[in-house]
């Protein structure tokens, strides 16, 4: 039996051992071949093979694109820089993961990947036509996306695969937020705080005016009146049904003869106030009587009076005569 081939020594040796290029040597052949040396120069120098060399330029794009990514020009391996629609997704996505887990809402994978794709097709509506990237959140996107966010402790609810097509048919609705959705979202948001602020403002005046007391108004109550007057015309111009009408209007107005009373006492009191005002007006006060020349005053006699150091003698009219007395 013929002895076995061992590879010879020299054919081991001449294998080399496999090169790792970081990204600051590749970034440095790409400029020296636009610099204008030839492959075959740039891999003398560097000590590569022209094949390597010519991956390198092949991969141009990619390479700058990480040195624009702000990589590391020690970086060993290029990966996909994530931008646009896709990367704002997993972020507003993970901000809704954070507030379920906060609420206490349990999650499942179809719940993430159905809001996944619900985002997505609102920023790529937004991004206009020319952004023609697909996105399906496929089981691999899922779970690179936990490893990116580190969504291993977040717990999802153990449900069997017939349980998360019946939730996920159950959530399309409001899991499918199209854009107009999400502006109306954000409009709540923002008119929720400004409501608060002015619950705020009116707190703040509130503590130092306080509220006047509720009370009934002769103006007031009239006003409520001719409103409540003005409603039923227009029921009344509605309805076909005469009779129904007449019966809610008979209806109402007992409903509300209490507030009729009201106002019948309130007008009845501002009448008479009125009164007691224009008689104050109109009649002066009375003079006091002044004292005689005796010092008393008869309670049913002459009121003798002085003006200007002349007397003058007023009696009434049954008073009896002075040449009788």
């Amino acid at each position: 039996m013929a002895p076995k081939r061992t590879k010879s020594t020299a054919n081991v040796a001449s294998k080399r051992p496999r090169r790792v290029i970081d990204l600051e040597t590749k970034l440095k052949v790409i400029k020296d071949y636009e610099g204008g040396k030839s492959v075959m120069v740039i891999a003398r120098q560097s000590g590569m093979s022209h094949s390597t060399i010519a991956t390198i330029l092949k991969n141009k794009n990619k390479v700058m694109e990480a040195v624009k990514g702000s990589a590391s020009l020690k970086a060993t391996r290029l990966t996909k820089i994530r931008e646009g629609p896709i990367s704002d997704m997993e972020k507003l996505l993970m901000t809704w993961i954070e507030d379920q887990v906060h609420k206490r809402i349990p999650l499942s994978t179809m719940m993430i990947t159905a809001k996944a794709k619900s985002l997505f097709a609102m920023l790529k509506e937004k991004a206009g036509p020319d952004y023609d990237v697909e996105f399906t959140a496929s089981s691999g996107w899922f779970k690179r996306f936990k490893n990116r966010y580190s969504l291993h402790n977040v717990k999802m609810s153990g449900e069997s695969a017939s349980t998360d097509v019946k939730a996920g048919e159950e959530l399309r609705e409001t899991l499918e937020l199209v854009p107009e959705e999400m502006a109306k979202e954000e409009l709540e948001l923002e008119q929720k705080r400004i409501a608060e602020e002015e619950v705020r403002e009116k707190e703040t005046v509130g503590e130092e005016e306080e509220e006047s007391p509720r009370k009934f108004t002769v103006k007031g109550l009239a006003e409520a009146f001719t409103d409540l007057s003005k409603l039923l015309k227009k029921f009344e111009d509605m309805d076909p049904n005469t009779e129904r009408f007449l019966l809610i209007e008979r209806n109402v107005h007992s409903a509300l003869s209490a507030y009729k009373q009201i106002y019948d006492e309130k007008k009845k009191q501002t009448k008479q106030t009125t009164v007691d005002i224009f008689l104050k007006r109109v009649m002066p006060p009375q003079e006091e009587p002044q004292a005689g020349p005796s010092g008393g005053v008869p309670a049913e006699g002459p009121v003798i009076t002085g003006e200007d150091s002349s007397m003058r003698v007023t009696a009434p009219e049954d008073f009896p005569q002075w040449d009788k007395m």
